[in-house]
């Protein structure tokens, strides 16, 4: 992109964000550009929104191993697939390492729980359920286990847990000598974390059925990701040390499962503060009874959560951390590292002079009350 078109397109973005702040609550009001967003669309030509959202980072490719173990359990029977699960996947005399068979036990776990799913015949996945349900008797091995690394050092948090990464936000400028309390980070359905690290690189939202992009728990959901994903992406980008060309290869994700229904997003660098959040095209759909085709849908949905857990690898690539236990160097890297310990290059790298962080959310005002309802609210009700 370049410089004056960008100039350009931030200067006609601060006239958008007075125009939507003074109109309507939106995602502008962070920073962020909701790729869905037609009303935003419409202020910009074709081209000028071509090179503001364009996907420069992509998703990672699903590796060769990953999808030869995934076609394993395309079966076209559940007795074949039961069978399959129960077939080890190390070969005769190969003892388990946990850092080479860790995604074959992975994909072993979940398809075994779907199975079992399947298998009851209580008919667990056509009935209604919470939310948490889901979470416990499906997702967990689903996603969860995927995502609870040991090489990347990484966990999830689930269930209301508070973001650090907004609560960073929120106490940016607490002084030591304050005597206000911490405010705590919004609450999440799900946080996918790096464990000796502060830092954050996944959002979760969960629901316990989803009834179209128009029912109000999906608008909600997809409303608050963004600016949680953003404040995520913030903290790499402070963790880079303002870096440019790290940031502009750093994203977050956010998965969405509702019921049975999930769909993932990304969040990343447009250019200044302004990030782009965009839903992925193509959502995924976990059939309530086995066929055929449902086990190959849930393959693919399989790929896909493997796919985003190499965005926490590729992150943590940008950021130098823990490079030597994902991909095995050579000894000489290490000498040299050592040898260049404390020598900083004289050439300077491309930095972001500011990456604001985002606004709080607009409260909405409340309407005045009527004469009436002040006399109703004057009136004590007696207790009985």
């Amino acid at each position: 992109m370049n410089s004056q078109f960008s100039q350009n397109l931030i200067t006609l973005f601060f006239i958008l964000l007075f125009v939507i702040l003074t109109y309507v609550i939106s995602h502008a009001h962070s920073y962020i550009i909701n790729y869905d967003d037609e009303n935003v669309k419409a202020l910009f030509t074709q081209t000028e929104w071509n090179e503001l959202t364009e996907d420069r980072i992509r998703i990672p490719g699903v590796p060769r191993e990953i999808g030869e173990e995934l076609v394993r359990y395309g079966k076209k029977t559940l007795s074949e697939l039961r069978n399959s699960v129960l077939t080890s996947y190390l070969q005769d005399g190969t003892i388990y390492d946990i850092n080479k068979h860790y995604n074959q036990e992975w994909i072993q776990m979940a398809v075994r729980t779907l199975v079992n799913l399947y298998e009851n015949i209580d008919a667990p996945l056509i009935r209604n359920q919470y939310e948490n349900w889901f979470t416990v008797a499906f997702f967990g091995t689903c996603i969860d286990l995927c995502m609870r690394d040991i090489q990347l050092c990484t966990d999830i948090k689930r269930t209301d847990a508070p973001s650090l990464a907004s609560a960073n936000r929120k106490n940016r400028g607490r002084s030591g000598n304050t005597k206000t309390r911490k405010l705590t980070g919004r609450k999440i359905d799900g946080i996918v974390y790096i464990v000796d690290r502060n830092l954050e690189v996944g959002v979760i939202e969960a629901a316990r059925s989803f009834l179209g992009v128009s029912d109000r728990k999906y608008l909600l959901e997809t409303f608050k990701m963004p600016k949680t994903l953003r404040d995520m992406y913030a903290d790499l980008v402070r963790t880079a040390n303002y870096d440019e060309q790290k940031a502009n290869n750093l994203q977050v994700f956010g998965i969405l499962h509702l019921g049975l229904w999930i769909q993932f997003t990304r969040l990343y660098r447009a250019g200044g503060s302004i990030c782009i959040f965009r839903k992925d095209v193509v959502s995924h759909h976990v059939d309530s009874k086995f066929s055929e085709d449902g086990i190959k849908s849930f393959l693919k949905l399989m790929a896909a959560v493997y796919q985003h857990k190499l965005i926490i690898r590729d992150n943590l690539r940008i950021l130098n951390i823990r490079n030597a236990n994902i991909e095995p160097g050579d000894d000489d890297d290490l000498l040299n590292d050592i040898l260049n310990v404390g020598n900083y290059s004289s050439t300077s790298q491309s930095s972001i002079e500011r990456f604001a962080d985002s606004w709080p959310t607009p409260r909405k005002k409340k309407r005045p009350k009527s004469e009436n309802s002040k006399k109703k609210s004057a009136v004590k009700k007696r207790r009985l």
